[in-house]
């Protein structure tokens, strides 16, 4: 019989101070979102055993860093510092801003991606298919960051990028063989 008068004694007590504790105030200033701004681009395509679907850019404000693009005249181009217009870069950023880009979050490995490791030494690949990952550039005020993203369904994107470089590889000068037979 004390059990219970104990008890009861506790539920009164708790439904006579429900909602007469301390609550802790809502913050003066709410964390505003970190605006970020564009930074960088780099896109990386492996056309798996297809030969000429490789295509790699790496672009910031002003600037193509690098860039490897295959054309049919001239093979695969490589070029290095190439100026762009701030119309270049802007059809870029409306392109990444349009686009529906999802963030890249890697899970923790389960127990198949254990598994998949454990094997991993015993199985041979032969043939890979074409992937295509973009990563991107954030400054803001705390820093920068880089974050993959998921490669958007449309076109547009590929095709801004894609053809800023077919039109940077005629300011890429030829690069001298030499044949010492």
């Amino acid at each position: 019989m004390k059990r219970r008068g104990l008890l009861c004694a506790l539920l009164l007590l708790g439904a006579l101070t429900w909602g007469c504790g301390t609550t802790s105030p809502e913050p003066e200033n709410p964390e505003q979102p970190v605006q970020e701004t564009l930074a960088g681009v780099k896109i990386n395509r492996s056309g798996g055993s297809v030969y000429g679907e490789d295509f790699f850019i790496s672009v910031v404000p002003g600037e193509i860093l690098y860039m490897s693009v295959f054309t049919p005249e001239r093979d695969y181009v490589e070029g290095e510092q190439i100026a762009i217009s701030e119309g270049e870069w802007a059809a870029i950023e409306t392109a990444i801003m349009d686009a529906s880009l999802e963030e890249v979050v890697y899970r923790k490995p389960g127990l198949f991606d254990r598994l998949l490791e454990r094997f991993s030494g015993k199985v041979e690949m032969l043939d890979g298919s074409s992937t295509t990952t973009l990563y991107l550039t954030w400054s803001s005020g705390a820093g920068t960051r880089e974050a993959e993203y998921v490669w958007p369904r449309d076109g547009l994107l590929w095709d801004v990028v894609f053809d800023l470089a077919q039109s940077k590889v005629k300011e890429i000068p030829l690069k001298e063989h030499s044949c010492n037979s």
